[in-house]
C-alpha cells in the first residue's frame, strides 16, 4: 500500500508540474510531451542560473559593499580583495551588469593602489570593458599598459546614426566592423547563439550542411548571433562564415536588445513566428546528430516553414 501511495504521489506531482508549466511556459507553441520536458528543464535551468549568479551578487554586495558603500572594501586585506574581485568578475562573465562592472572598477582601482594588478587581471577588464562595449576604457587602458598583450579591436564603424534602444549587429568586413539596424520584430526564422570558438556551433553547422533541406532553410531564413563576448576576431568570423555555412554569424552590439533570447549559451536555436519565439532549442552534441536535425525540423514546421 506504502509504495502505492508513493506512485499515485509521483503522478500527482509530475502531473501538477506539467500543467503548471503549460499555463506559464515561455514557449506557447509546444504540445507534445516530449516538448513539455524540454521546456521544463530549460526553464529549471535558466531559472537556477539567474538565482545562483543574483546570489552570488547579491552576497558580495552584501558583504563588501554595505548601503551602496563603494569604499567599504579598502579595509580588507589583499587577499579579501582578490577574492572581491573574482566573485565580481564571475557575475560579469555571466552576465552584462553595468552596476557590478561600476564596482568592479572601484575594486581594480584599489588593486592598482596596492600594486597587486597584473597582466592577466589587466587582459580580463580590458575583456570586460570590450564586452559591455565601453571601448574607449578599453582604449584607455591598452594606452596606460603599452606592454600587456591586449586582443585588439577591430576598427568599428556605423553605417547610420544610432540611437539608444535601436537593435544592430557588427558585421565583419575586412579589418572592420560595420555597425548595422536590425529589425526582427516580425520576423519569421530561426536565430542561432553561436560562436566561433564553440565546437558544438561548429557540430551543428557540419550536421546541417549535410542536410540538404535543412541547409536550404537556415540559408534562407536564419540569422547568426554572436553575444557580447569580451574579444572582437573578424578572422575568426571570417573563417566560421566560409564557404556554404548555412548560418554566417555577426556580433550583437549589444545583449540587452534582444528580449527574445534569455540565453546566450551556445549553440541555442531560437524559432520565431512574427517576431515571437514558439520552440528554443539549446546544445548540440556530436552523438545526437539525428535527434538535433529531428528538433530542427519540428522546429520550422512549428513557424510554417518546410
Amino acid at each position: 500500500m506504502h509504495r502505492f501511495m508513493k506512485y499515485v504521489w509521483a503522478f500527482v506531482l509530475t502531473a501538477f508540474v506539467l500543467l503548471g508549466c503549460q499555463r506559464q511556459s515561455f514557449l506557447p507553441d509546444i504540445t507534445s510531451f516530449e516538448q513539455d520536458v524540454d521546456a521544463i528543464y530549460e526553464k529549471t535551468f535558466d531559472d537556477k542560473y539567474r538565482a545562483l549568479t543574483s546570489k552570488e551578487y547579491s552576497d558580495v554586495l552584501n558583504i563588501h559593499f554595505p548601503k551602496r558603500n563603494y569604499l567599504a572594501f579598502t579595509e580588507i586585506d589583499d587577499e579579501g580583495l582578490l577574492e572581491i574581485k573574482s566573485s565580481l568578475t564571475n557575475f560579469l562573465l555571466k552576465t552584462r551588469n553595468a552596476d557590478g562592472m561600476a564596482r568592479l572598477d572601484a575594486v581594480y582601482e584599489e588593486m592598482e593602489r596596492r600594486e597587486l594588478m597584473d597582466a592577466k587581471a589587466l587582459k580580463t577588464r580590458h575583456r570586460l570593458y570590450v564586452a559591455q562595449r565601453r571601448f574607449e576604457d578599453a582604449r584607455r587602458l591598452r594606452v596606460r599598459f603599452p606592454k600587456v598583450d591586449f586582443h585588439l579591436i577591430p576598427v568599428i564603424q556605423n553605417s547610420k546614426p544610432f540611437k539608444p534602444g535601436d537593435v544592430s549587429v557588427m558585421v565583419a568586413d575586412s579589418d572592420h566592423l560595420i555597425r548595422k539596424p536590425l529589425d526582427v520584430s516580425q520576423k519569421t526564422g530561426v536565430i542561432m547563439v553561436g560562436s566561433t570558438g564553440c565546437f558544438f556551433s561548429r557540430y551543428a553547422m557540419e550536421h546541417i550542411s549535410e542536410d540538404e533541406n535543412l541547409s536550404r532553410l537556415f540559408k534562407d531564413h536564419s540569422l547568426g548571433l554572436m553575444g557580447s563576448w569580451g574579444i572582437l576576431s573578424n578572422p575568426a568570423v571570417a573563417e566560421f562564415n566560409a564557404g556554404s555555412a548555412p548560418v554566417k554569424l555577426q556580433y550583437v552590439w549589444s545583449e540587452s536588445e534582444w528580449p527574445q533570447i534569455n540565453y546566450w549559451g551556445t549553440p541555442t536555436f531560437y524559432f520565431l513566428k512574427d517576431g515571437e519565439v514558439v520552440y528554443r532549442h539549446m546544445g548540440w552534441r556530436k552523438d545526437d546528430r539525428l535527434q538535433n536535425l529531428e528538433k530542427m525540423r519540428r522546429g520550422f514546421e512549428l513557424i510554417g516553414l518546410r
